[in-house]
């Protein structure tokens, strides 16, 4: 287990990452994780608010294949956080996909530090898609699709939008995303994320002003998307108008405002 297991303790700009990596099911030297952790920690370690942080990466394919097929990432409080990984190596495939996994993560951990848990699915999918756009951009690679060729199409941010105002991670949770809507939230709120930045440097836009954004009042911007030729989007990004809602999700947007 010596080359397959590790622990490490990593500091950055005063804040500490524990670091926990092993690779159970396969044969695999963890030693060379901690060098894309440490680089991804002295990113994220200036606009932390906590002084310790704990990741923990190990090796569970059954657990992608049931969520998110490339990896799961998951924070399970404010400062600790949990990697799985399918399996990883040597060749550049596999380490591409724990690389921004990694990056992924801690940007997670860095927003729930900001403004909380993902109290709705529309914070969910918005914490996702700033997660995966840091990644990329941080990392360099690009962000595996798992949709088709033609990405992100209208009847996947409809779906994503009639689940929007649903709690998500809240004391009076009631619905669970299946694994598809997982993969889909991700990728529609990874463009969400880009139509925000709007050309700006990604880094300086997603520790920034994206530190201060809640999913429930970008349901709109998500509407403009599916509608970019609208006279009522180019309104709604004036901030002159808010896109068509139905009777439930006004009952929703309700319920949620009220319990903030």
């Amino acid at each position: 287990m010596r080359d397959n297991s590790h622990t490490s303790e990593i500091v950055k700009n005063g804040k500490t990452l524990i670091l926990f990596a092993a690779s159970f099911r396969y044969d695999h030297p963890t030693i060379r994780i901690k060098d894309i952790v440490a680089d991804a920690f002295e990113r994220v370690s200036p606009h932390l608010k906590e002084e310790m942080q704990v990741l923990y990466i190990r090796d569970n394919p059954d657990l992608c294949l049931k969520h998110d097929l490339y990896w799961t990432s998951q924070c399970s409080g404010p400062n600790e956080a949990t990697i799985a990984m399918p399996r990883w190596g040597d060749d550049a495939f596999q380490m591409k996909y724990l690389t921004l996994a990694i990056h992924q993560t801690l940007y997670s951990m860095v927003r729930r530090q900001h403004i909380g848990a993902n109290a709705t699915f529309g914070d969910e999918v918005l914490s996702r898609g700033l997660a995966a756009y840091h990644a990329c951009a941080a990392s360099g690679y690009e962000w595996p699709s798992a949709l088709n060729a033609n990405g992100v199409q209208k009847f996947m941010r409809t779906r994503v939008l009639r689940y929007w105002f649903r709690w998500y991670d809240h004391f009076d949770k009631h619905w669970q995303p299946s694994q598809g809507d997982f993969r889909i939230a991700t990728e529609v709120g990874y463009e969400l994320a880009e139509m925000l930045c709007d050309g700006d440097d990604p880094e300086t836009f997603c520790f920034g002003e994206a530190m201060k954004l809640y999913g429930l009042f970008l349901a709109d911007a998500l509407w403009v998307l599916n509608h970019p030729k609208s006279r009522r989007s180019a309104r709604i990004m004036q901030h002159k108008a808010h896109r068509p809602t139905s009777l439930f999700n006004v009952r929703h947007l309700a319920e949620t405002v009220l319990s903030l």
